[in-house]
C-alpha cells in the first residue's frame, strides 16, 4: 500500500510538472505573439434617403399579395403584378440595369440578374419574399393599423409584411439602386430571388 502511494504521489508530482511547463509555455507565447487585425481607414457612412425608403416599404405594404402554403388554392395573381409593376416604377436604375424575369409556377415570383465582370467569380444570391400570409377573420378590430394600409406611425412602417419580409424585399432593392447611382458594378453575378 506505501508503494502505491509512493508512486501515486510521483504521478502527481509529474503531472504538477508538466502543467507548470504547459502554463509557462502558453503565456510566454501569448506575450510574444502580436495582433494580426489589419488597419483599415474607416469608411465614409452612406447617406441616403430614409424618406423614400419608408415611403417605398409603405406603399408594398399596400399591395395585398396573399399567398397560401396550399397549392390548390387560388391566389389572385392582380395584387402581384401590380407590385411588379410598382416596383419597376419605384426602382428605374434597378430594372434598367438588371435583367428581370417573372418566374414560379404561376409566374409571379421575380428572379433578377446582375451580371458580374469576372464571369470566373461564384455568384452571389439574395432572397426575400413578397407575398404574405392571409390577415386572420375577425382579427383586423386588433390591429393598430390597417393590415394593408402601410401607415407609418410612432417611428415604424406598420402593416402585413412590414417584418416579415417585404422590408427584405425592399431593402434589397433599394440597396442595389443606390449601389448603381454609386457606378457599383459587381465583380460577381448577383441574383435577386424574390418569391
Amino acid at each position: 500500500m506505501k508503494r502505491f502511494r509512493i508512486q501515486i504521489r510521483r504521478v502527481m508530482i509529474l503531472l504538477a510538472a508538466v502543467l507548470s511547463v504547459l502554463t509557462v509555455s502558453v503565456l510566454l507565447n501569448a506575450l510574444r505573439l502580436r495582433s494580426k487585425q489589419i488597419q483599415v481607414s474607416p469608411i465614409t457612412p452612406t447617406v441616403f434617403d430614409e424618406t423614400g425608403c419608408v415611403e417605398h416599404l409603405g406603399k408594398v405594404i399596400q399591395f395585398p399579395t396573399i399567398a397560401s402554403g396550399d397549392p390548390t388554392k387560388k391566389v389572385d395573381p392582380e395584387p402581384f403584378l401590380a407590385l411588379h409593376s410598382y416596383l419597376e416604377k419605384a426602382f428605374p436604375r434597378t430594372h434598367e440595369t438588371l435583367r428581370r424575369e417573372t418566374v414560379g409556377q404561376r409566374g409571379l415570383s421575380l428572379l433578377y440578374t446582375w451580371e458580374g465582370t469576372d464571369p470566373n467569380a461564384p455568384p452571389f444570391l439574395l432572397m426575400s419574399h413578397i407575398d404574405v400570409v392571409p390577415v386572420e377573420r375577425d382579427s383586423e378590430a386588433s390591429w393598430a393599423h390597417p393590415p394593408f394600409a402601410g401607415h407609418v406611425a410612432d417611428g415604424y412602417v406598420w402593416g402585413r409584411g412590414a417584418l416579415d419580409v417585404k422590408c427584405g424585399a425592399v431593402a434589397i432593392l433599394e440597396a442595389v439602386e443606390f449601389l448603381i447611382a454609386e457606378g457599383f458594378q459587381p465583380a460577381c453575378t448577383v441574383y435577386i430571388a424574390m418569391g
